[in-house]
């Protein structure tokens, strides 16, 4: 089986670059990506596919504004935590569409879900780990929801090839454009992201992995195809 991972750096925009696989996972408010690239939304409309969201309201709002939960071939969703990562519902979370296993935000949606197994707390960061990443609000914890989704495309469905891109570390923006998202994202979230994905990388030898990126990686692995995305965005 082969996987794609797709984050929301602007390498995603060179989605064309990729050859077709079995199965896509995309993570949090993916809408405006699908909705610029016609060959991004066929892909997700044909294969299956998993929504990988945080907690946040926002990650899932323009996705049901915008019909994709019954417009794309989506098979799951899968929530980025481990039993011990609670919510305390103090924010504008979007917990309450969870009911028996299954993600129903309304009537005719129903959309089998899961958190992440409690195998992956060998391969997350523990509290304090990491000095200033805000993630150490929980005990165990992955850097960023995109590199929760890359852990459990690896870990939980290991595929024999993994390809991934729009990782582009949050160095340069969103695939959208700075005029619609704004890149926000504070020093500490970017802390440790390329460590963690070496360290799945090394974790899983066998295990062949294609990184699509416009950023420099600085790791080496032997199972790492290193695409360095240079040049004009390709999303026609």
């Amino acid at each position: 089986m082969d996987i794609a991972v797709l984050g929301k750096g602007p390498s995603l925009n060179n989605f064309i670059e990729l050859p077709t696989v079995d199965k896509y996972v995309i993570i949090n408010n993916f809408e405006d990506c699908i909705q610029q690239n016609i060959n991004l939304k066929q892909s997700l409309i044909i294969k299956p596919t998993i929504h990988v969201p945080n907690r946040n309201m926002i990650s899932v709002r323009g996705m049901l504004s915008n019909n994709l939960y019954k417009t794309l071939n989506i098979k799951s969703i899968v929530q980025p935590y481990i039993e011990e990562m609670k919510c305390n519902h103090g924010g504008d979370c979007h917990c309450h569409y969870y009911t028996d296993k299954y993600f129903t935000p309304t009537s005719n949606i129903q959309i089998p879900t899961k958190q992440l197994s409690p195998i992956h707390k060998q391969y997350m960061y523990k509290s304090g780990e990491v000095p200033g990443h805000p993630g150490n609000k929980y005990p165990y914890y992955y850097p960023s929801s995109g590199l929760a989704a890359i852990a459990y495309a690896v870990v939980e469905l290991v595929p024999e090839i993994i390809y991934l891109i729009g990782f582009d570390f949050h160095e340069g923006g969103y695939a959208v454009g700075d005029s619609v998202e704004k890149n926000t994202v504070p020093d500490s979230e970017k802390l440790g992201q390329k460590y963690m994905l070496n360290k799945l990388i090394n974790n899983y030898s066998l295990m062949e992995f294609h990184l699509h990126t416009k950023v420099d990686y600085g790791y080496w692995n032997s199972n790492l195809i290193l695409n360095k995305i240079n040049g004009e965005l390709k999303n026609e």
